[in-house]
């Protein structure tokens, strides 16, 4: 059961997020948005992703290093990452080119409070 909670949480999760990235990115090429935003819903898909995987692995199961790991990540540079994300995305010019660009600033300011929640949550357990 180990070694298949080991695969669905460092190997399968991460697989399926690049393969829905892809499809994304070529939903948005076929339907013809101007100036796609691939950067942002990369950095969003890969701190959403890392978030997953440290709440199914403390869910399911034991401490790893590689879990330290992606939590350090997860939980100190990928707010920032997504706060820039946000900013950048944030500008009138871009915002409003599509619903994909509205999305992408959205998903990216609520990062930061998806991990405060989960923080308040933690603390009101323990």
């Amino acid at each position: 059961m180990g070694a298949f909670i080991f695969i669905f949480i460092y190997l399968l999760l991460p697989i399926v997020g690049i393969i829905r990235y892809y499809k994304l990115a070529a939903k948005m090429e076929t339907e013809g948005v101007e100036q796609p935003p691939l950067l942002p819903y990369f950095l969003i898909f890969l701190c959403y992703i890392a978030l997953i995987m440290v709440e199914l692995t403390a869910l399911f199961w034991a401490y790893t290093g590689l879990l330290f790991l992606v939590m350090l990540f997860a939980t100190f540079a990928a707010p920032i990452i997504m706060l820039f994300t946000a900013i950048y995305m944030f500008m009138p010019s871009r915002r409003t080119l599509s619903a994909y660009h509205t999305w992408a600033f959205i998903l990216s300011l609520l990062y930061p409070i998806i991990i405060g929640v989960i923080y308040l949550f933690a603390q009101a357990v323990t």
